[in-house]
């Protein structure tokens, strides 16, 4: 479960830095879709991080571009609902201000930047083990997981600053 836990940080960090910012709270959709844009990056960055830290058989060097190449083409789907995230987290049209492209490279260099700055030789051994036994999961199913710890934290601990989930009314034991 602690193992868990630090892999939904570790991919939840790199939006730290903007969930700081004075924007509004994130929606468990535009959460999904600004982590599942993010996997692939994220993957390769902590591929990257941990190279000179782990053999060469280790899953996360040795199977590391497969796996973000295999989340590519949901993270290329989930770039709008991304994008829309990222501008409401940054409180402001960050993609009408300076474009597609640089909202872009703005975004990519803050998840790069997030995972480089945070990830500790110490710790990829135990990442690799995360990105290994997690890594049959679809792009979404990971940026769940991802999520749903974030909610766990709650807001004050997580880098993700998420709407309040709406509970469900029910009435004579049938949900409505």
């Amino acid at each position: 479960m602690r193992t868990l836990a630090l892999a939904a940080m570790l991919c939840a960090l790199p939006v730290a830095a903007v969930a700081q910012t004075p924007g509004g709270c994130l929606s468990q959709a535009e959460a999904e879709g600004l982590i599942t844009y993010g996997l692939p990056g994220i993957v390769r960055n902590l591929q990257a991080k941990c190279a000179s830290t782990l053999p060469v058989t280790a899953p996360l060097i040795s199977a590391g571009a497969v796996t973000a190449g295999r989340y590519q083409p949901d993270a290329d789907k989930a770039w709008p609902t991304a994008k829309a995230a990222f501008d409401k987290l940054a409180g402001a049209p960050m993609s009408i201000a300076i474009g597609d492209s640089a909202t872009r490279k703005l975004l990519d260099s803050l998840l790069e930047r997030g995972i480089s700055g945070k990830v500790k030789p110490e710790q990829c051994p135990a990442i690799d083990q995360i990105v290994n036994n997690l890594q049959p999961l679809s792009a979404l199913n990971m940026a769940r997981v991802v999520v749903s710890f974030a909610q766990l934290q709650g807001n004050a601990k997580s880098p993700l600053r998420l709407c309040p989930a709406p509970v469900p009314v029910v009435s004579a034991g049938i949900p409505k």
